[in-house]
């Protein structure tokens, strides 16, 4: 008996539970080549996208996703959680609501609007890791730098 064509899914999202994401790309690319139009599998491979820090890869896949199934909210999540780690938090917000509103339940979109919205009320707009040598996660750096934000506000500029 052949195996299933899509098995690729299980097998990427498995791959992901073991934290072995190149691997799950690399399996979901191979997948769809088999089979381009089917959506779980591009959400898949957007998952260890994300998870390597590879936003615009994600963006692209998010794209044909939602252009397949514009009403699949794990579709705009991961646009949304892509668009706020590049530091784009008005875009992120409105896929992001999207999400919400196809799955209002989602946990998940709403930690990622509250971030958004702590980091815009702090006056926090773009992608505000520091530089350097390896993939920073901006939305990370938040509770530090609305920390200091506070801290300025009360204190007044830098005390040290």
């Amino acid at each position: 008996m052949a195996s299933d064509p899509n098995d690729f899914v299980q097998r990427g999202r498995a791959l992901i539970a073991r934290r072995q994401f190149q691997e799950a790309a690399k399996l979901c690319r191979i997948g769809l080549l088999g089979n381009p139009g089917l959506v779980e599998g591009r959400l898949v491979l957007a998952t260890a996208l994300l998870a390597l820090g590879r936003y615009e890869e994600v963006l692209g896949e998010m794209r044909v996703a939602l252009d397949l199934d514009a009403r699949s909210p794990v579709g705009w999540l991961l646009r949304g959680e892509a668009l706020a780690l590049k530091g784009d938090y008005t875009q992120a917000e409105a896929a992001l609501l999207r999400a919400r509103e196809l799955d209002p339940m989602s946990e998940r979109a709403d930690r990622l609007l509250a971030d958004i919205r702590t980091a815009l009320a702090a006056g926090l707009s773009g992608e505000f890791a520091e530089p350097s040598s390896t993939r920073e996660y901006p939305l990370r750096h938040l509770a530090r730098d609305v920390a200091r934000t506070a801290q300025a506000l009360v204190t007044g500029p830098d005390e040290s």
